[in-house]
């Protein structure tokens, strides 16, 4: 019986360690972002990766600062790696991509970036969210968060991110990031399937 007993605590025990080892979506502050000031912007838009690979499903927490969030990424052309990012602070929300280039060639592509408040689609300034470039080997590219901001409102919001190849606009990938429910005290976060994250 007392042999028993010790299984069945171990069997819990071990069930316990598996639900939250690689739980979705509790990716650590800076998952392959490079450090970001207060103000959002960050010192160098592009970087290799010094993360190693990044795992596509997982959502990005605090990747901008605090309450932010990168979405799952969608893979586009070449295998090049896209996420929607937000980051609500106390008087603005502020919208970026992020593009990684996990292979091992320089891609070149043309992104856009927008955002949806409140159900309604806007453009991003300047140049309507347009960003062209080239991403390195192992790297990635960060939009400015300061290049796509809007004034803090009880409201939904998302961005919402287009990937082209080259210097195109013949828009490939589309991917939304996760949305935040900002409230006058709070945000709360869902991701797919409307799954707090």
């Amino acid at each position: 019986m007392l042999a028993a007993a010790v299984a069945l605590i171990l069997l819990g025990v071990v069930v316990l360690i598996a639900k939250n080892i690689a739980r979705p979506g509790t990716a650590e502050a800076g998952s392959g972002l490079p450090e970001h000031s207060p103000d959002g912007s960050h010192p160098s838009a592009s970087s290799p990766s010094s993360h190693g690979q990044e795992d596509a499903n997982q959502v990005q927490i605090d990747a901008l600062g605090p309450q932010s969030r990168c979405g799952p990424a969608r893979s586009g052309n070449a295998g090049v790696l896209l996420r929607g990012c937000l980051r609500v602070d106390g008087e603005r929300v502020l919208f970026a991509l992020k593009i990684s280039n996990p292979g091992e060639n320089a891609v070149e592509v043309t992104t856009k970036l927008s955002y949806v408040q409140a159900g309604q689609f806007h453009s991003c300034q300047p140049a309507e969210g347009l960003w062209h470039g080239t991403v390195p080997a192992g790297g990635s590219h960060v939009t400015q968060p300061t290049d796509c901001v809007v004034e803090r409102t009880h409201a939904a919001y998302q961005a919402d991110a287009l990937l082209a190849p080259g210097d195109s606009q013949n828009w490939t990938t589309h991917q939304l990031s996760p949305n935040a429910h900002v409230y006058p005290d709070r945000v709360l976060w869902r991701c797919n399937g409307d799954v707090p994250c």
